[in-house]
């Protein structure tokens, strides 16, 4: 797996700039990282480096308010799940996606800085 310049994100929670993560910090956050630029994914913001989605708000209704979805390769994924149920979950819709759901409102940034791996390119 190559190294992605997103997955220097851990190191921006680590400066304690979120207390609580919102779109908002998060926006502030990605767009510090090379390369990455904000968009729009089916009408939700979203963060992408060479046009590919690296997280967006998850708007599907399946999911909970104040969600992210953020890419990752399956096999971390089901670790982050295993080890943080509370933080980070899965819905059907997004189960068979590279992705992992971000529950923002209960996630912390010491919780952030854990997944070093979150946003690197998925395992295809």
């Amino acid at each position: 797996m190559s190294h992605h310049p997103i997955a220097s994100a851990p190191s921006l929670f680590d400066r304690g700039i979120l207390a609580r993560a919102t779109v908002d910090a998060v926006r502030k956050l990605a767009l510090k990282l090379p390369e990455v630029e904000e968009g729009t994914t089916y009408g939700a913001p979203s963060w992408k480096l060479g046009g590919k989605v690296l997280a967006c708000t998850a708007i599907h209704k399946s999911t909970e308010p104040n969600t992210l979805a953020v890419k990752i390769a399956p096999a971390e994924r089901d670790l982050l799940l295993a080890a943080e149920p509370d933080f980070y979950y899965l819905t059907d819709h997004y189960r068979n996606r590279p992705v992992v759901l971000v529950r923002l409102l209960k996630i912390d940034s010491k919780t952030l800085a854990a997944p070093r791996t979150l946003g690197r390119p998925a395992s295809q």
